[in-house]
């Protein structure tokens, strides 16, 4: 699921969706994609202050959930920046709880991208010996047992599993097919199988069941890394909110800082999805345009001018005046 997750999000267009503050830190983990969170750098120049680096490389995150950390190195760079303006805010216990959380997220991300790299070496190392346990071990003890056993009762106990079997079912069939096959090992000697090809098969089975357990116990530091994010997120949620009302208060009066600091912790995420952007409340006032519906009122005028010149009556009544020289034609003949 990780794999084909991480592939769409690669394929898709990147799509830009603003999260409303009150979706801050909200929403459980449903997918993992690759990202990478970048340093701050637009939101900050907005708001009038330099940005310190926000390194976040790598992991398996939700994409809303990078941009609420990229949120958290903004809020961090603006109470340093302004660092005489917020006075002893950055002195409250909130400010140090939310680095020791930011940090912590970085080293998560880190244990993230790890787990996930190894998750991908883990499944690849899995299909190859699945495939090897199928194709170059059980396949040809299937086929001489057809030859031999076409017409007998033990036919049954010799079928090719399919290739989407599952790990446990295709382990279980190899496991049942070398006692089998060992029940009977000089009639498929005698097709030129190695001497040791039960032993063969045995092994095939092992390595695969060892691939399957250590892939599981990647998967399992996978998801003990995204539980940490979680955590980090909600302690970190309720600094920003302590936070926000302390900054609040200090820059009463003073609307451009605020008003830097709103734009500052608001969060924006970049999703992977189809190419259609989504932005909040921005195009309804534009969806209204009122002008295109004056310069309908012009084309009624001009169609009037138009019926008037249609006034051909008087063309035809000159037609009957050639008539009447046609008359005597006729007579004369």
């Amino acid at each position: 699921v990780l794999r084909s997750v991480t592939a769409k999000a690669h394929a898709a267009h990147r799509v830009v969706a603003v999260v409303r503050p009150e979706d801050f830190f909200a929403g459980p983990v449903r997918s993992c994609v690759e990202t990478e969170l970048l340093s701050a750098g637009a939101m900050g120049a907005r708001a009038g202050f330099t940005q310190r680096p926000f390194p976040f490389h790598g992991g398996c995150m939700r994409a809303s959930q990078t941009a609420r950390l990229d949120a958290l190195g903004r809020i961090q760079t603006f109470l340093d920046q302004h660092a005489d303006v917020v006075g002893t805010i950055n002195k409250s216990t909130s400010r140090t709880t939310l680095d020791q959380a930011v940090q912590a997220l970085r080293q998560t991300a880190a244990n993230q991208a790890a787990a996930e790299q190894e998750m991908t070496a883990r499944t690849k190392l899995k299909d190859t010996l699945r495939e090897e346990l199928r194709l170059h071990h059980i396949q040809p003890i299937v086929a001489i047992a057809k030859k031999k056993f076409a017409k007998t009762d033990l036919i049954a106990d010799f079928k090719l599993p399919a290739k989407n079997t599952g790990d446990s079912a295709l382990i279980a069939a190899g496991t049942m097919m070398a006692d089998k096959a060992a029940q009977y090992s000089p009639t498929f000697i005698d097709q030129q199988l190695p001497a040791d090809f039960i032993a063969q098969l045995r092994a095939a089975v092992d390595a695969l069941q060892q691939a399957v357990n250590a892939r599981a116990f990647t998967q399992s530091q996978l998801t003990t890394a995204t539980q940490t994010v979680l955590n980090e997120l909600a302690i970190a949620h309720t600094d920003v909110q302590v936070l926000n009302a302390l900054v609040v208060k200090q820059l009463k009066g003073n609307t451009d800082l605020l008003a830097g600091w709103k734009q500052t912790k608001r969060v924006k995420a970049k999703t992977s999805v189809s190419g259609v952007a989504v932005v909040p409340s921005t195009p309804l006032p534009v969806t209204t345009p009122a002008p295109v519906a004056t310069p309908v009122a012009p084309a009624t005028p001009v169609v009037t001018p138009v019926a008037k010149p249609a006034v051909v009556m008087p063309v035809v009544a000159t037609v009957p005046s050639t008539a009447p020289a046609e008359v005597p034609v006729t007579k004369a003949a």
